[in-house]
């Protein structure tokens, strides 16, 4: 037995079967349409699930043109089965191409050189057989070498040196030129100057004038006490001539004392001349004329 409204199970001897439910209770399956009537409401609810469908499609594509949406586009699956909605599913686009220009940029530069041929020593030099090549340019700030210039073997190396003299080939020299330029070398000028270490640096110098030369022989022989006054030749000459003997040679260094230098190249010109003469005075009148005439104007 069982409730009120419910079916009831019997047992009997060939086994156990149930009752069917009363009509009207909350188990009970509906009554069954009729067959012509079922048929139709299923076309009806496919037609109407397809122009739902179609609806949303519609819908869908439009949102997505007014929004411009470049991702997501809502694909339509129409469902399966009697009477199944349309299930729309969303399918990731693909993402568009790289832009060409930042294709470019990111690549490596191709250099032009790739595929050209290479000459043969150029390759030999990249692989290390000749070494660095010879066409590059020095480092900047770094100047090339030049080979030294050489010497010919029978060059003298010497050629600027003068020779080495003796002092008595020193001192004939030395006279020859101040005779030839100033003419006021006595006949013992070389005897004077081997004897006096002075009087050679004097023949040996080169002076710019005859009178720097005298000034330089007269302190050589007289000492540096000489030419240290404001007297003139004439005066030096009187005194040498009137007080002095021919060989007394401090006594005409004590008249040349008070004389001024610019004086020195006419007394050594007219010392040299009256020595030469002895000190005579026809000798001098014959060949001192030019020696006496540039100590004494007017004599």
């Amino acid at each position: 037995t069982g409730p009120a409204g419910q079916g009831m199970t019997m047992a009997t001897g060939a086994g156990t079967f149930a009752t069917p439910a009363p009509v009207g209770s909350p188990t009970a399956p509906p009554p069954p349409a009729a067959q012509g009537t079922s048929k139709r409401a299923w076309v009806l609810g496919l037609g109407l699930a397809t122009l739902a469908s179609i609806a949303i499609v519609i819908v869908a594509i439009t949102m997505t043109r007014s929004k411009g949406s470049p991702t997501d586009t809502p694909v339509v699956t129409p469902g399966t089965g009697s009477g199944s909605a349309a299930t729309i599913a969303k399918v990731q686009e693909p993402a568009p191409p790289p832009d060409a220009a930042t294709v470019v940029a990111s690549e490596p530069p191709v250099d032009a050189s790739e595929g050209m041929p290479i000459d043969p020593t150029e390759a030999a030099r990249r692989v290390g057989f000749l070494g660095p090549s010879t066409t590059t340019t020095p480092d900047a700030g770094v100047r090339p070498t030049r080979p030294a210039p050489t010497r010919a073997p029978d060059e003298d190396e010497d050629d600027a040196t003068p020779p080495v003299m003796s002092v008595r080939e020193a001192c004939t020299r030395g006279c020859a030129i101040v005779i030839s330029r100033c003419g006021n070398a006595s006949a013992s000028c070389v005897t004077d100057c081997v004897a006096n270490e002075a009087l050679q640096r004097c023949v040996s110098q080169k002076f710019s004038s005859c009178n720097e030369s005298a000034i330089c022989g007269l302190r050589a022989v007289c000492g540096q006490t000489v030419l240290r006054g404001s007297g003139t030749c004439e005066q030096a000459a009187t005194c040498q001539f009137e007080k002095c003997k021919p060989d007394d040679l401090a006594c005409g260094c004590a008249c040349a004392r008070t004389m001024s230098p610019r004086y020195a190249q006419a007394l050594s010109a007219f010392d040299a001349c009256a020595i030469n003469c002895r000190w005579d005075l026809a000798c001098l009148s014959n060949n001192c004329k030019r020696q006496v005439e540039a100590c004494a104007p007017g004599a």
